[in-house]
């Protein structure tokens, strides 16, 4: 097997681990939607990615480090962000792969690669079914995507020849149904970033970047920079009410990197380590229920106080305390110094009590 094919081999990795989970949720869907998570972490030295199906779990997190590889219900442990510091006593000199998702934040993040050879992927699958009461009628659904900390890393060491190669998805599908049979086939958007370095015969460095999103109402954009961070809204239409059927929809997220020529590659990983979040609204201000019971709060940054509200809460204190000695001018003095001259007497009588 030449260089190249060896490459595209790994780099297709985390392509195939995605494809994997969702022919592993299609195939778990029955008719109605089944609502669930599925996690896949995965390296070059492990010999098999897991996928983990766990209906009606909050939390899933998977660690993948050489040959060993996990899925496991509840947060990760290096909360509240994962990456390179998780490591530190377990740095394989090959591929590596860690995740977590929290369905009920609608949170998921993750960090997955190599380095010095080989490749590490991850890959994630939430399904999930709203519906709303009330008449029958045609709604709006709106999605609101956050990815935030997103950054990709392709680089290589001095060998002719090599190539590292990392990338990203984030993808809302919907199902359709043929007969019996049900999948999420249907794109409502997709986000997709790509970096890539390659190191020719003659030790001529070539370094690519590209990153594009699309939704099914026609937004859409693609560049050479991939930004850190990213937002959008988009609303579709959708049946509800009493009789209609629940809303089916899938969140899918995978990512990883992958390097060719052993162990003398270089580096190439991908970290979304505080990342993707998504907030679901209805039109007309109704609560939806989900499946799962999660609420898709969408992201929401903590909002600093301005050091002017400090200045003004201290000035009113100041305030109020002047207004008090206007309002008690007989008292002028501190009760602690009240009680100083009333214990100072006490002790005085006590004293010529005692001579």
């Amino acid at each position: 097997m030449n260089s190249s094919s060896m490459f595209l081999q790994k780099h297709n990795r985390s392509a195939r681990l995605s494809a994997a989970v969702l022919m592993l949720c299609g195939a778990l869907v029955p008719n109605p939607a089944s609502a669930s998570l599925s996690m896949s972490v995965s390296t070059n030295e492990a010999s098999d990615a897991l996928l983990l199906d766990a209906p009606g779990a909050l939390i899933l997190h998977g660690d993948a480090v050489g040959g060993t590889a996990h899925v496991r219900p509840g947060g990760h442990p290096c909360l509240p962000n994962i990456g390179p510091h998780c490591l530190t006593s377990m740095i394989s000199p090959f591929g590596f792969a860690q995740a977590e998702m929290d369905a009920g934040a609608g949170h998921f993040q993750l960090h997955a690669g190599e380095s010095g050879g080989g490749s590490g992927s991850v890959g994630m699958m939430m399904m999930d079914s709203i519906s709303r009461t009330g008449l029958l009628g045609v709604g709006t659904v709106t999605f609101d995507v956050h990815i935030d900390d997103l950054s990709l890393h392709a680089t290589l060491d001095n060998l002719a020849g090599a190539a590292a190669y990392s990338n990203f998805n984030y993808s809302i599908l919907t199902r359709s149904c043929d007969g019996n049979i049900c999948d999420y086939n249907q794109v409502l958007f997709s986000f997709d970033a790509t970096r890539q370095s390659t190191r020719d015969g003659e030790n001529n460095i070539t370094n690519y970047s590209s990153y594009g999103w699309s939704d099914i109402t026609g937004g859409g954009d693609s560049g050479s920079a991939i930004p850190g961070v990213f937002e959008t809204s988009f609303s579709i239409p959708v049946i509800f009410g009493s009789g209609a059927p629940p809303f089916d929809f899938a969140i899918s997220i995978s990512g990883g990197g992958a390097c060719d020529f052993g162990n003398n590659c270089g580096s190439a990983y991908v970290s979304s380590v505080n990342s993707a979040y998504l907030g679901i609204r209805v039109d007309g201000g109704y609560n939806y229920t989900s499946a799962n019971g999660y609420a898709y709060p969408g992201f929401a940054p903590a909002v600093p106080v301005p050091a002017a509200i400090w200045l003004f809460g201290s000035g009113l204190v100041g305030m109020i305390g002047i207004a008090r000695r206007k309002r008690n001018p007989a008292n002028t003095q501190p009760e602690c110094n009240s009680f100083s001259s009333t214990a100072r007497n006490g002790a005085e009588t006590r004293s010529q009590a005692r001579r």
